[in-house]
C-alpha cells in the first residue's frame, strides 16, 4: 500500500515492511525510516520523524565537496 498524506510523505508498507519518505523543499526526497511496519501514522508521528530522521544501512548523503566521493 502506498499513502500519501499532505502530499509530503509518502508511506509504501505491507504488513510485514515499511518505507518513509519526506518530500523536501527543494523536491527530493529524504530517506526518515525503513523497517518493521509502522502501523498507522499520525501528522505528529510523521513531523517527530522528519526532525529526527534515522539512517538505514548503506544511506550515503552525496556532496561534490566532500572529496570521498569518485566523481569522475
Amino acid at each position: 500500500m502506498i499513502d500519501v498524506i499532505d502530499n509530503k510523505y509518502f508511506y509504501l508498507h505491507n504488513k510485514e515492511v515499511a518505507y518513509l519518505f519526506d518530500l523536501l523543499p527543494n523536491q527530493q526526497l529524504e530517506h526518515l525510516y525503513y523497517g518493521e511496519d509502522l502501523g498507522k501514522l499520525s501528522k505528529n508521528d510523521l513531523e517527530y520523524m522528519s526532525l529526527h530522521p534515522n539512517k538505514a544501512s548503506g544511506t550515503v548523503k552525496f556532496s561534490k565537496k566532500n572529496k570521498k566521493f569518485d566523481t569522475r
